[in-house]
């Protein structure tokens, strides 16, 4: 778990602003919430200190100017207007979610880090995990969110969504 948030923060704010780094780092937090044990809250009563989300938005809005609004529908809801997510705000909040893990790692207990770490992945960061993800695959390999084919970067085919063409 720690490893995978530390790889995190240092592709969103650190490391060269790389979409693949940042996606292979988006993959490695989806694997650790898998192996981290459930936790438990062992300290109720300290809060962790919260991040400044606009001061880190800025700095993520700087580090990857490619990437911002993208359209975005609920899979489980029919008959719903088009939404927009933000590509930006969904890194800025995954990476202010995750300082809060390492802060109660560092400063209360490792159960309450690891209940703090998949709590927020089933009721917050874990959804702009995936929206995000999906997004970079779309921008790294299909020419971008909102690419309409005739707009797609060479070698890219138009498959129903699915992206570059498939070698069989």
């Amino acid at each position: 778990m720690l490893d995978a948030i530390r790889a995190y923060l240092a592709a969103a704010l650190n490391d060269p602003p790389e979409l693949s780094r940042l996606a292979a780092a988006l993959d490695g937090l989806a694997v650790a919430y898998h192996g981290t044990p459930p936790g438990s809250v062992t300290h109720p009563d300290v809060d962790a200190p919260r991040a400044n989300h606009a001061t880190v938005a800025k700095q993520v809005a700087a580090r990857f100017p490619e990437l911002g609004l993208y359209p975005l529908l609920d899979p489980l809801e029919d008959g719903q207007e088009l939404l927009f997510g933000d590509a930006i705000s969904d890194i800025e909040e995954i990476a202010c979610d995750l300082m809060e893990v390492l802060w109660e790692f560092e400063h209360t207990s490792e159960a309450q880090a690891c209940w703090t770490f998949r709590f927020g992945y089933e009721t917050h960061w874990g959804a702009h995990l995936h929206d995000l993800r999906r997004v970079l695959w779309s921008t790294m390999f299909v020419g971008g969110p909102s690419a309409l084919p005739g707009e797609r970067p060479p070698g890219a085919v138009d498959k129903g969504g699915r992206g570059p063409a498939d070698p069989w």
